[in-house]
């Protein structure tokens, strides 16, 4: 019975650990999705800022060179 009761110690351990490795991961996890939204939102934003930047560029092809050039 003895050896029962230690087996039985041992598996509920070792779901204890895997249920901390569980959470461990899916907190990592909820992070890096965390992580990744913020760089699609800054990706986003630069993408814009590069358009409007292009934008005035190609407006200024127009105008004479400084007369430094």
């Amino acid at each position: 019975m003895a050896d029962q009761d230690e087996k039985v110690v041992e598996l509920e351990m070792r779901i204890s650990n895997l249920e901390k490795s569980f959470d461990d991961l899916s907190d990592m996890v909820t992070k890096q999705w965390r992580l990744i939204d913020g760089q699609k939102q800054m990706i986003s934003a630069l993408e814009s800022q590069l358009e409007g930047k292009q934008d005035r560029a190609g407006t200024s092809d127009q105008d004479p060179p400084p007369p430094h050039y």
